[in-house]
């Protein structure tokens, strides 16, 4: 695992954080790539006390914007994103109990990473097409997370 490290001040108050990212591997299952963070706050005593973390994105995008490509490949293994299928399925608004959420469908199955996705109309296409699309692009997405995962240094 990597860890990039900073100090900044906000509405007069001094905070550290911390973004660890790498791939990580629990139990037998396949190493995933996972980013997270934490945040600690500077006491009026001068010591540093927890503030929050975990899945910080926003603030590990704000802070340090050179690891802001790195944040769409969290929970994603050398097989491809967590539940590619299912979970895009589920997002995209397929079954019973889910509504289409184009803005999840688009995280779950990082829209955008490979040649070509913006071509591709989301909006009026059906399931069958989108699943189709889904299973056309995954080599090229696991050949794009790992690229990226070399360009920083990750293996």
């Amino acid at each position: 695992m990597k860890t990039a490290e900073r100090i900044f001040t906000r509405g007069g108050t001094k905070y550290r954080i911390r973004a660890e990212y790498g791939l990580r591997k629990i139990g037998d299952q396949a190493p995933y790539f996972s980013i997270t963070g934490e945040i600690d706050r500077q006491a009026r005593n001068g010591r540093w006390v927890e503030d929050c973390g975990g899945c910080i994105h926003g603030e590990i995008a704000k802070l340090f914007p050179k690891l802001r490509p790195l944040i769409r490949w969290h929970l994603c293994s050398k097989k491809g994103p967590m539940h590619y299928l299912a979970n895009s399925k589920y997002w995209f608004g397929v079954g019973e109990y889910s509504e289409r959420n184009l803005d999840y469908f688009k995280s779950t199955c990082v829209y955008g990473a490979v040649e070509g996705d913006t071509e591709f109309d989301l909006e009026n296409a059906d399931w069958p097409a989108v699943e189709t699309w889904l299973v056309e692009r995954f080599p090229g997405l696991l050949d794009k997370f790992q690229e990226e995962l070399r360009e920083f240094g990750v293996s």
